[in-house]
């Protein structure tokens, strides 16, 4: 029996050294003659010495790969986001892809990267060292100089954007009161508009115009209008809508803008012979498309500019409708003298729209007419070339009311109707420079007067197109009842005006 159980615990004695050393393994080693154990973790080795002899070395566990799209990643951190942003903008002019590049620079580009290093001789490891990024850009510029490529800058909107002067020969207002560019062929129209929250349209409809309406307004007509391939995006600061049909691509992009929205409608040929050049365009164009919150002070000369009219300082003559209704031609005789051509004096110089004169010194037109500039020019035909100068006076962006001040007495200038006394269904006649035909006369009726709040606008079926805005609409008198403002897109006959009263209320 005793040798039995020595047996046993000679056995149990060996089971526990053997799961001793399978589970911790040991090292014996000495400081300063004091042997003692270190007990290691079963996954790592070490092997080392104290005083002389060789270096230790220490076995790291196994470790996975870092994928490829991480470590580009990390050295593109190295890069602002300008720069980044401006290494896609010149893959999209380099680089032939079957859809348009309009994202900015993320894991997708490093592919595009590898493309071009391929295509020209580097290494396609995605990375881009200075020389290549020179490289790239100067072939991006060659690209664009064959469009003549310019961006173009809307100061009075806070936003700008490339145009492609190559196929953009024509400029002129679009229905908003944006600018648009054209070619002769229509082939290409771009179209810029910008508005605040409370634009003067918006309470025309039941909904707000904001992006998410927009948005949804917009998909909705996509769909009717039979579109195929509808692309989108959206996210809160805006929405992206393109789609195709009878051969042309529309492409739509809106971004917030303080309290609204800035945005454009392209339109290009979209088939296979076209599709290359179409889809380098629409990222070009999409890419170079940047919005600025902030709002333009309101100061010209370092002097700030009253944000409503004062009576004191520029009376109105405040007359009433006669009891003889004048002729059209008979009213043209009277009231054209005080109708003037506007030339604002900045970027858009080249587009005009009109001003009416109120008294000897003073115009009203609208604040989208003037843009960005703070000074401009008005001129009358029956005085030749002659120019006078005008300067911004007072204004009212959010209504769109500007008031001119002509340092030179203005020979003739109109008196006002209130608008308490304006009737609905009496005749009504536009004068203004629609196309930029200086001093266009049109007939039609006051067909309501429209009220939200302390907001107030006239709807008259008289004709109001573009380059209208700044005109004036006129009763049967001659009294000017309100600057023409607006033509609405959504029907026929629906053009507005701002009652002239409106430019001295609060």
């Amino acid at each position: 029996m005793l040798r039995a159980i020595t047996f046993l615990c000679a056995i149990v004695s060996t089971l526990v050294f053997v799961s001793t050393s399978y589970a911790s393994p040991a090292t014996e080693h000495s400081h300063a003659g004091r042997v003692h154990k270190h007990v290691l973790p079963k996954a790592l080795k070490i092997k080392h010495r104290h005083g002389n002899g060789a270096a230790g070395q220490f076995v790291k566990p196994s470790v996975k790969k870092q994928p490829e799209a991480s470590k580009l990643q990390q050295f593109y951190k190295r890069l602002s986001n300008p720069q980044k942003q401006r290494i896609q903008e010149a893959l999209v002019w380099v680089i032939d892809t079957p859809t348009p590049l309009d994202l900015p620079f993320n894991s997708s580009s490093y592919a595009l990267i590898k493309q071009w290093q391929k295509a020209t001789g580097f290494k396609p490891d995605g990375k881009l060292d200075q020389a290549q990024i020179k490289r790239l850009e100067i072939q991006a510029r060659t690209a664009k100089n064959a469009v003549e490529w310019t961006i173009y800058r809307a100061g009075k909107d806070n936003f700008q954007i490339g145009v492609p002067n190559r196929f953009a020969q024509k400029k002129s207002f679009n229905e908003a009161g944006g600018v648009e560019f054209s070619s002769f062929n229509k082939h290409y129209t771009l179209s810029l508009i910008a508005t605040d929250e409370d634009e003067i349209d918006s309470f025309l409809t039941l909904e707000r115009n904001n992006l998410a309406n927009m948005y949804e307004q917009m998909h909705r007509q996509f769909k009717s209008e039979g579109l195929s391939n509808i692309r989108q995006r959206k996210n809160a600061d805006g929405f992206m809508l393109s789609g195709v049909q009878n051969g042309e691509i529309l492409y739509v992009n809106f971004m917030k803008k303080g309290t609204g929205h800035a945005g454009y409608l392209l339109s290009l040929p979209y088939t296979k012979s076209t599709r290359a050049g179409t889809n380098t365009l629409l990222a070009a164009t999409a890419l170079s498309f940047r919005v600025d919150a902030e709002q333009q002070t309101t100061k010209a000369n370092g002097k700030s500019l009253p944000k409503k009219l004062s009576k004191r300082t520029t009376p109105p003559l405040i007359r009433n409708r006669g009891s003889r209704p004048l002729s059209a031609e008979a009213i043209f005789q009277k009231v054209n003298h005080s109708v003037w051509l506007l030339y604002p004096s900045d970027n858009r110089s080249a587009i005009q729209g009109s001003a009416v004169a109120i008294n000897k010194h003073f115009l009203l037109t609208n604040c989208h007419v003037m843009g960005n500039a703070k000074t401009g020019r008005i001129r009358h035909k029956s005085r030749k070339d002659k120019t006078l100068d005008v300067t911004l006076f007072a204004l009212d962006k959010r209504n769109d009311r500007c008031v001119l001040k002509s340092r030179s007495p203005l020979p003739s200038f109109v008196g006002i109707r209130p608008y308490k006394n304006i009737n609905v269904g009496e005749k009504v006649y536009t004068i203004g420079a629609p196309q930029g035909l200086s001093l266009t006369i049109a007939e039609g009726l006051l067909s309501s007067k429209r009220e939200e709040g302390n907001r107030r606008l006239l709807q008259t079926s008289a004709p109001i197109s573009q380059g209208s805005s700044g005109g004036g609409l006129f009763d049967s008198s001659g009294n000017l009842l309100g600057i023409t403002t607006l033509m609405s897109v959504r029907g026929q006959n629906l053009n507005f005006a701002i009652p002239a009263e409106e430019y001295w209320s609060p």
